[in-house]
């Protein structure tokens, strides 16, 4: 499916849910991103859930200029938001 959204046009594609990373990818020199884990969840079942990605997009007009993630944690058990 995210394939086929780049052959339709889109510039990025960025899926969700699976409450794990999943695998990045570049597809026709476009990247596709299939899971950027968690950034707030409160449901520690194992260290994986605790890890995510953030994802920043540069882009310019209508053109995308770069990409890149960054790794985040989910640190503590409650999992609310605080200042870092």
């Amino acid at each position: 499916m995210a394939r086929s959204a780049i052959e339709a046009g889109a510039d990025f594609v960025v899926g969700s849910h699976p409450h794990v990373i999943q695998p990045f990818e570049t597809y026709a020199g476009r990247p596709i991103v299939h899971s950027l884990g968690n950034f707030v969840f409160d449901e520690m079942l194992s260290d994986d859930v605790r890890r995510g990605e953030v994802l920043t997009l540069t882009v310019q007009g209508k053109q995308l200029i770069d990409w890149k993630l960054r790794q985040s944690y989910i640190v503590g058990n409650s999992g609310q938001p605080r200042w870092v």
